[in-house]
């Protein structure tokens, strides 16, 4: 039977009290917590434990949660991980610097917990769909490489439209296999001789 899955968030704050609540909250909602206690501790720590969310406060020493969220948001590795940032902070301009940075969501602390488990759930999902995308996508990348050349196959990747052929024969009509140790050649038909459903 599969391990169900236990998502990982990473919750960075230089207030240790602030820190223990997020835990507490994020525990009791059956999610892994790491924590860390400066921007150059997170940067660490998120390298480490690849999360599957990050929660962030705005004003921390050394780097702050803007810096942090730049960076991940720069890295191929990180800029897929969904970023939330809480913060005492009241101006809507901090809250505009968190969104340009690059975070996906901003909470004002004090933070309602029923809220923030809602938000943490959305956003948790919203990334477990967005690597379910793209591993589809690279199956299908592999298996259109198979049996079409390059260039139609980024032409197909690029337009998802053509990916409808439901006996449509506009733009591929037949795809021929070819045996493992031949040449990749499709062979096209005639579109009075495609299969149609």
């Amino acid at each position: 039977m599969a391990e169900e899955f236990k998502a990982t968030v990473l919750v960075a704050d230089d207030n240790p009290d602030n820190v223990e609540l997020l835990r507490e909250v994020l525990e009791a909602a059956d999610y892994t917590v790491v924590v860390a206690y400066d921007g150059d501790e997170a940067l660490l720590k998120i390298a480490e434990a690849n999360p599957d969310l990050i929660l962030l406060d705005v004003m921390m020493p050394g780097k702050d949660g803007f810096e942090v969220c730049r960076r991940l948001k720069k890295w191929e590795q990180t800029r897929n991980i969904p970023v939330m940032m809480l913060t005492a902070l009241q101006e809507v301009a901090d809250k505009v610097r968190g969104i340009e940075a690059g975070a996906d969501e901003f909470l004002t602390k004090p933070v309602d917990t029923v809220e923030l488990q809602t938000r943490v759930k959305a956003l948790v999902k919203a990334k477990i769909y967005r690597q379910q995308v793209f591993e589809k996508n690279a199956l299908l990348e592999k298996i259109l490489n198979r049996y079409l050349p390059e260039e139609v196959v980024a032409k197909v990747l690029e337009d998802s439209s053509l990916l409808k052929l439901g006996g449509v024969r506009d733009f591929v009509t037949v795809l021929s296999s070819t045996s493992p140790g031949s040449p990749r050649s499709p062979t096209p038909c005639p579109p009075s001789t495609s299969w149609r459903p």
